[in-house]
């Protein structure tokens, strides 16, 4: 499993690591690498060695933001968690999703909606997207965790590329423009 983001209280790493005594007598080779750096460090690792996963977790920054470093680990991940309070976009969950691999994110941040548009639309956009809530027990996180890890593998989605998005926007000003604005006021 991968945790990214800051080492900060409300970004959710020490609930799955509460949730990884739960969820390791599921999966006994649960493994948990959590990537950044920032104050909450010391406080992690102490949780982990309270709850007895300490050679379970393992807590580091990447070398100098290294992106090829992050796309490998996002690759190999077999769950991305995403436990924050309030997130505006999730750069790193996106990744994921990029990559096809299952994420399990809180709701209440702006991570759901990646979650909710698909049901409320009836889209496959993100099927192995799954939310927990705010306040889920440890045992609850395991359980979403557990969802995910025996998911069925989900082709990653089609993604625009910059090309793409210039030729879309390219089409809207096109038919803008071919529309009559009708009578212009005068000053």
């Amino acid at each position: 499993m991968l945790s990214i983001g800051r080492l900060e209280s409300y970004k959710g790493h020490d609930r799955i690591i509460e949730a990884l005594p739960a969820l390791r007598r599921r999966h006994p080779e649960a493994r948990l690498r959590i990537v950044g750096s920032g104050p909450h460090e010391p406080r992690l690792r102490r949780l982990a060695a309270e709850l007895g996963v300490a050679e379970a977790v393992d807590i580091a920054p990447l070398a100098d933001g290294d992106r090829r470093e992050l796309a490998e680990l996002l690759g190999r991940a077999a769950v991305v968690t995403a436990l924050s309070q309030y997130e505006s976009q999730g750069l790193a969950v996106q990744e994921a999703i990029g990559l096809g691999r299952p994420v399990v994110v809180n709701e209440g941040s702006a991570l759901d909606e990646l979650a909710s548009a698909s049901h409320r639309f009836q889209l496959d956009v993100y099927p192995n997207v799954l939310t927990v809530s705010g306040l889920a027990r440890s045992d609850e996180i395991a359980d979403a965790v557990s969802r995910a890890l025996h998911a069925s593998p989900v082709e990653p989605p089609s993604m625009q590329t910059w090309d793409d998005c210039v030729d879309a926007l390219v089409k809207v000003y096109a038919a803008a423009m071919s529309q009559e604005t009708g009578p212009r006021a005068r000053p």
